[in-house]
């Protein structure tokens, strides 16, 4: 099993599949170009942001949520240790950010997450994944959806998301 706490500290970007894992608003293509604004205080705001509003909608959390947050959470453990206004909006936005996802995670409290996957990595195997010949037509077939979204997987978003935001609380 993956180390939540090896994930946050070693996980590079490149290692996930991101533009074949579902966001909020299609696919997380964009993200390494977010995650590495990530790493410059100029630019990480707008990251937060960019990053909070695709990986989270109405409650419901995607199978690109807990490798995102995980890049989050580093970002906060970084900037926790500078003291410019900066490094503190950057803090307050991701605090915030996470104070909120927790409370969706308890909402789903009674979800099975003994069904969740074993292992975090579980959720990119290939049944899980956007097909790469996609069109645009995926995210209009349910059906599609539905495998990509078992319950399984669903269950897996939160389970991993709520380990994640546990290491930085």
């Amino acid at each position: 099993m993956s180390s939540v706490t090896s994930l946050i500290n070693d996980l590079k970007a490149e290692e996930i599949p991101w533009s074949r894992l579902l966001s909020a608003y299609g696919t997380a293509e964009d993200f390494p170009k977010y995650i590495k604004y990530l790493e410059n205080a100029e630019t990480a705001l707008e990251a937060v942001h960019s990053l909070g509003s695709d990986i989270e909608h109405q409650s419901t959390m995607f199978p690109c949520t807990p490798f995102a947050l995980i890049f989050l959470v580093r970002a906060r453990k970084k900037y926790s240790h500078e003291d410019t206004d900066t490094a503190k909006a950057i803090c307050d936005e991701l605090d915030e950010m996470f104070g909120f996802f927790g409370k969706v995670i308890e909402e789903y409290g009674s979800i099975s997450y003994d069904e969740a996957h074993e292992d975090i990595m579980d959720m990119l195997k290939e049944e899980y994944l956007i097909p790469e010949d996609m069109s645009d037509d995926v995210f209009d077939d349910d059906e599609m959806l539905e495998q990509l979204m078992s319950d399984r997987q669903f269950y897996s978003c939160y389970y991993y998301s709520g380990l994640v935001l546990k290491e930085i609380i």
